[in-house]
């Protein structure tokens, strides 16, 4: 079995045994096609969060009685799926790769994934911590001079703000790709 099969098998193990499944992974579109998998078996994606340098999804099971009429169909039409050379839904064989058909929901979940984890304390902590550096920055070239010292400081600083600048506008496009792509997200995520 390839990384993608053994991550493919891990999931569909937890949809099998338990009413919610977590997943990892450093690259959010593996994630968001793991995700696509896991509606295909009733699920739903409930959220994100970085845990280290990974990112986390977790989702639960879909109480909808489409979700179980899904759930049931696709166990029928794939039953191969998670053992070595076995097809899931929507994706290319023996990889995490979307069918044409399956691309642009994988693409959405994706945004969905990249907006969520933008509101994760742990992110802004990091983002927080990079001011740290400015301060330290300037006091430890105090003694080269009050204007080599401030004028660390500010570039540290301005580095810190440009950072964070970046994320407000990426996290604002996924906003509004998402209220675009996705109606049922519109509230969800403000």
């Amino acid at each position: 079995m390839n990384g993608a099969e053994k991550q493919i098998a891990e999931l569909l193990g937890q949809i099998e045994r338990r009413d919610f499944a977590v997943v990892d992974d450093p690259r959010i579109g593996r994630l968001a096609s793991l995700v696509h998998i896991a509606e295909q078996y009733g699920f739903r994606y409930e959220q994100s969060r970085h845990v280290g340098k990974v990112m986390q999804v977790h989702m639960v099971r879909d109480p909808r009685p489409e979700a179980a009429e899904r759930a049931l169909a696709t166990r029928a039409a794939f039953p191969s799926a998670g053992q070595a050379g076995g097809t899931v839904p929507g994706m290319r064989p023996r990889r995490l790769s979307p069918l044409p058909e399956a691309a642009e929901r994988v693409r959405a979940l994706g945004r969905r994934i990249e907006y969520d984890a933008m509101d994760d304390p742990e992110l802004r902590a990091k983002a927080a911590i990079v001011g740290v550096p400015a301060v330290v920055s300037a006091l430890l070239v105090l003694p080269a001079g009050t204007g080599t010292a401030l004028l660390v400081g500010a570039l540290m600083a301005g580095f810190a703000a440009a950072v964070l600048g970046w994320t407000a506008v990426r996290k604002n496009w996924l906003k509004q790709r998402l209220r675009e792509t996705e109606p049922e997200w519109v509230a969800a995520p403000e």
